[in-house]
This record gives C-alpha cells, sequence and structure tokens, in this order.
C-alpha cells in the first residue's frame, strides 16, 4: 500500500545526511520522533506495521477493499492523534487499539445499513494445514461467533497477542478477554471438530 492518503503532510527540511536512521530503533522512539513532526518515522512505523494491520482488519470485516480503507484510515489517526500518545506505551497495543476501534465502528455502520458480516479473510492462517477446504472452514466458523470471541480470537491467535495485551488494547479487564477466548475456541472446536484453535 502507498501513502497516498496524506495530504498536507510533508518531510520537514533534513537533509538526507543528517536525517537519524529508522532500522533499528524501537516503535516507541520512532513514535517520539513522530511526535517531533519527523515524516521519515511515520514511514518506518507503516513500513513496519501497514501489512499486519491490513491482514488483521481483513480478518474483522472480511473485506480485504474496505480493510485497505481502514488501514489508511488507522495510520491517519496516528498522525492526528501523535500528541495523545502516552510516552512509554506501547506504540503496538495503541496502534492495535486505534484499529479496533476503526473495525468495531465500521461494523455498527455496516449493520445500521442492514449489511451481514458473511465471510472473513481468504487469508486466516490454519496451524499445520493447506488445505482450501480447512481454511474456509475456519473462516465460516469464525463468522458464526460474536464479534466479541471473534475480536479477541484473531488478536490472539492472528496477532499474537497475550491476554493481558488484549486487555489494554480493548480497555477491558483481562478476566472479561479471558472468559471470551475460552468461549470462542470452544465454540470455534465445535463447529470444527479436527481444526483446533491456536492457544
Amino acid at each position: 500500500m502507498m501513502k497516498q492518503f496524506l495530504p498536507g503532510w510533508h518531510t520537514p527540511d533534513v537533509s538526507p545526511s543528517a536525517a537519524p536512521k529508522a532500522g533499528g530503533e524501537s516503535d516507541e522512539v520512532l513514535m517520539e520522533r513522530l511526535r517531533q513532526g519527523d515524516v521519515r518515522a511515520f514511514d518506518a512505523l507503516f513500513e513496519r506495521h501497514a501489512d499486519a494491520i491490513h491482514r488483521f482488519l481483513t480478518l474483522r470485516l472480511g473485506d480485504a477493499a474496505r480493510a485497505e480503507d481502514l488501514t489508511q484510515e488507522t495510520f491517519l489517526s496516528v498522525i492526528r492523534a501523535r500528541g495523545r500518545y502516552l510516552v512509554g506505551r506501547s506504540f503496538r497495543q495503541w496502534l492495535y487499539a486505534i484499529a479496533s476501534n476503526a473495525a468495531r465502528h465500521e461494523l455498527r455502520t455496516l449493520r445500521r445499513e442492514g449489511a451481514r458480516l458473511h465471510q472473513l479473510a481468504v487469508s486466516w492462517p490454519v496451524a499445520a494445514s493447506s488445505d482450501a477446504v480447512a481454511e474456509r472452514a475456519v473462516r465460516e466458523a469464525l463468522a458464526l461467533l460474536t464479534d466479541a470471541q471473534r475480536e479477541v480470537i484473531v488478536l490472539h491467535a492472528y496477532a499474537g497477542m497475550t491476554f493481558a495485551e488484549i486487555a489494554e488494547v480493548l480497555a477491558c479487564g483481562c478476566v472479561a478477554v479471558r472468559v471470551r477466548a475460552h468461549r470462542g475456541y470452544r465454540r470455534l472446536r465445535e463447529l470444527l471438530g479436527h481444526v483446533e484453535g491456536k492457544r
């Protein structure tokens, strides 16, 4: 994805030789640079996380094209909200919180318009299986979960977050996250039988 969605966001007047390198810097250091107006830091964050956010949103929405739009909106929000980023907070958790909020808003909008989620991303990772039938079964089973259960499972199984990290992203208690995950994984096992939810 190209960053063609940043009108008015210009690289500051810094000579290439003077520009700090972003290769080995943490997300949090890059975010602090972004807070100071360094667009190169934003470029590095985008390159690191855009594909993962797009796949996460595709799994949440079941629509890769709309997920791309929301990915762009998510990173626009990073720029707009950069002044509210709390130094020391995990950038990744903050970014996924923004993306999750965007997805929830989009799903509410779709429901108000009478739309329903009929399928999920074509790229759902089924462990140790390249069987297209199994992958389709997982997508269809995910679509039958509640939105809250699906949200937690996608963050846990796909994004690789711990329950504590998910609780931070969703601004809820860790116990609530574990309950949603337990019920969601149990339901997936009932629906899939031979396909185990990633735990």
